[in-house]
């Protein structure tokens, strides 16, 4: 849009420095030859402080002083310096015709590097008044030229300027030439001409919407312009970048930074740089709805124009200030600039504007009453947007296209660049062959004996190793038996726990039964104290061996999963219902935060990991805190969480958390018994059910348990979950595998 066309206007002019600040290629001997080459530089110290009147004097009096000593080299150079002067003050019919009778002199008098120099002046102007294809023309023939010049500051100056000419069409060549032209100009020392180049860079990246690379070249510059003292190009940053900040939604660091522009621009007096930060400030207190300040510096941007006959900046004010007055509802002046903004546009074909005065013309008539009148506008508008749409297009289209040349380009480079250092290599080859075979018997004699000596030496390493290898299978054998021996002692070991158990239940049964009669029987008070610490005692053994039994019986067990499609929010919420007592016991309150959930689980094992962690959340929370069940579906899985406001568990008990008979350092807060085995069954079933568990937790801020599991578990997965969870891996001593 607006941004762009202004960002490309400042590319235009701040190249009008690159081809003059140049030291000239050779001069004449002399005082007189060296006072001129002094004259010369003031003048182009002038130039960068925009004092015009300075480079008047001075290139004036070189061109008198030249003539009469016949320094042709001074002279051309001191006609050069002028017409950048007229360049940046947009005197385009002065400057061309300077030009034609410098070119005169360069034919008979100048240097090839001024003759390059001459044509990027006078493409400058070309570009300048709308003849893009006469530019290209003459860049095409100072690249010509190029061979002729070892200067690294006219083939940087000139790279500089054919990229700047291509990148409309073809962005991606134009920045490879814009990074050949720093190589130059840092090879040559060269600042100023060193922050245009990356200010142009900046300005391609901001036309391509990467408004952090431009930012980054704009300061680039910036730095370096600061170095310099050129002030005027300072200021160009400034609006640069105030502009890549707006894109990036950072307006007000965008108005700050615009303000240093026309602090700037405003000592150089009234400017067409001085305007475009005028039109941008106002652009950003319009989007920002500021309207009394945008059309503070709309109007103001507006007179300054007209002032100096600046009429890209009378049709931008003129747009922005009938933006900006039918936003504040004085419609009866803004016809008079869509008048002036339309003329304006439709004579450069600005499609942007011609949009943007024909969609405040719509939405003009729409509030009026006039609706015919706003449905040709909004036409016209849409044409003229479509016309954008097809640029833009064609414009991807032609970066497209140019990125392909340019990689077809670099791959036929690349080529030549093989086939010629093929040529080379081959001319070396042929003044070695004759060497090569004289040195090729000695080589395969010599070849031969390493070859027999190497055969030799494989063969006793082969022997070695078939050897090792005997030892390893062996060693493999006996493991594998020792495998199978510890497997049966294992089996024997459970086996024998079992046995244990079930012989340890009934005897204690009938413990508990005994001790629950005599209790019955005895009447002094010390006496059943006594006898209650024997059966609560009898009571925790039998809880401990009913676990272990649990535990046993699950480790055992070698089942297919029962998967059933199961509403896994009523299974949670019911086994809450039966912890509820308990937690009111302890003035806890047990909440649900429950999402409805089916899924395909094993009731049986979900309802003890549900029972368990509910639990350990009661047992291990003090008085008057709170327990949260959660359930929670999550696409292809879903997730039950308890979480408790407990004591939180640390770093060390996390290690052994989910151990057989695992002790935590926190005790439970009611007195209550902890077997240790209700996170070890958990983590099993969690398991067996293709699920995952996690915990959330902190010392003093509670613990959080998370269960995850997939709503449809995959029972191809059950055997290698089984082996994970029963089984040992067997040993080897054969070598691991690479992935």
């Amino acid at each position: 849009m607006l941004r762009s066309l202004l960002l490309l206007i400042w590319g235009l002019s701040l190249f009008a420095l690159v081809a003059c600040d140049m030291e000239p290629d050779t001069g004449p001997s002399g005082e007189v030859a060296e006072e001129l080459r002094d004259m010369n530089k003031q003048a182009r110290e002038a130039l960068l402080r925009n004092d015009f009147v300075k480079v008047d004097s001075l290139t004036s009096a070189v061109m008198e002083r030249a003539g009469d000593v016949l320094d042709y080299e001074a002279q051309i150079d001191a006609k050069l310096h002028r017409v950048v002067s007229y360049m940046d003050r947009r005197r385009i019919q002065e400057g061309e015709a300077l030009l034609h009778v410098t070119h005169e002199l360069i034919e008979e008098h100048g240097t090839p590097g001024q003759k390059i120099r001459a044509l990027i002046q006078q493409s400058n102007f070309c570009f300048m008044d709308n003849r893009p294809d006469e530019g290209n023309e003459l860049l095409e023939k100072a690249m010509e030229l190029m061979p002729k010049v070892d200067d690294p500051r006219t083939i940087g100056a000139l790279y500089a300027s054919r990229a700047r000419a291509m990148t409309e069409d073809n962005p991606v060549e134009a920045i490879r030439l814009y990074y050949e032209s720093l190589e130059k100009m840092d090879e040559a020392g060269e600042l100023n001409n060193k922050a245009v180049v990356h200010n142009n860079i900046g300005l391609i990246s901001h036309n391509q919407q990467d408004y952090v690379t431009a930012l980054e070249e704009y300061r680039k510059s910036l730095r370096i312009n600061r170095q310099i003292g050129n002030q005027l190009q300072v200021a160009a940053n400034y609006n640069n970048m105030a502009n890549a900040l707006s894109s990036l939604g950072e307006k007000e660091a965008a108005a700050d930074t615009l303000f240093k522009a026309v602090m700037i621009n405003q000592k150089m007096g009234i400017s067409p740089s001085l305007i475009q930060n005028y039109y941008n400030l106002a652009q950003i207190y319009l989007e920002t709805n500021q309207r009394d300040l945008a059309y503070s510096f709309f109007a103001q941007g507006y007179e300054e124009s007209e002032s100096i006959s600046f009429m890209p900046g009378i049709m931008y004010h003129a747009v922005g200030l009938a933006d900006v007055l039918f936003k504040k509802e004085r419609y009866d002046e803004v016809r008079q600039y869509l008048e002036v903004s339309r003329q304006l546009a439709e004579q450069i074909n600005n499609l942007e504007v011609l949009a943007r005065a024909w969609n405040t013309e719509a939405l003009l008539n729409e509030q009026m009453g006039k609706y015919p009148e706003a449905l040709a506008a909004m036409r016209q508008q849409r044409n003229y947007v479509d016309q954008i749409d097809s640029l833009r297009r064609h414009r991807e289209f032609e970066e497209v296209r140019g990125r392909l040349e340019l990689e077809l380009k670099t791959a036929e480079n690349e080529l030549l660049r093989q086939q010629l250092n093929y040529r080379e290599r081959l001319g070396r080859n042929q003044q070695l062959i004759l060497f090569s075979l004289i040195l090729g018997v000695l080589i395969t004699a010599m070849l031969l004996v390493i070859l027999f000596r190497n055969k030799y030496k494989l063969e006793k390493v082969n022997q070695f190793l078939k050897e090792k290898n005997q030892v390893i299978t062996a060693k493999n054998r006996q493991l594998r038996d020792l495998n199978a021996e510890l497997k049966h002692l294992n089996d024997e070991k459970s086996r024998l726990v079992g046995m244990i158990i079930h012989d340890l239940r009934n005897p204690l049964f009938a413990v508990i039964g005994f001790l629950e009669l005599i209790n019955e029987s005895l009447t002094d008070e010390s006496e059943k104290e006594h006898l209650t610490m024997a059966m609560n005692s009898a009571s925790r053994l039998n809880q401990l061996i009913n676990s272990l039994l649990e535990v046993h019986s699950l480790e055992k067990e070698t089942k297919h999963l029962k998967l059933e499609h199961i509403s896994v929010d009523e299974l949670v919420s019911n086994v809450v219902v039966n912890f509820q007592e308990i937690a009111r016991k302890k003035n806890i309150r047990l909440q649900e935060s429950i999402s409805m959930v089916d899924a395909y689980s094993d009731p049986a094992y979900l309802s003890r990991i549900v029972d368990n962690l509910i639990s350990n959340a009661i047992k291990y929370s003090p008085r008057h805190s709170r327990v949260v069940v959660e359930v929670l579906g999550i696409g292809d899985t879903w997730e039950f969480a308890v979480k408790d406001e407990g004591p939180g568990i640390s770093e060390e008990d996390q290690a052994n958390l989910y151990q057989m008979f695992g002790r935590l350092s926190a005790k439970p807060t009611g007195g209550e018994e902890s077997t240790g085995l209700g996170l070890y069954t958990v983590k099993m079933l969690v398991g067996r059910l293709r699920g995952r568990i996690r915990l959330e937790s902190a010392i003093g801020k509670g613990s959080r348990f998370i269960c995850e599991f997939p709503v449809k578990p995959d029972l191809e997965l059950e055997a290698s979950v089984l082996h994970e969870t029963n089984g040992e891996e067997e040993p080897s001593l054969e070598p691991e595998g690479m992935a």
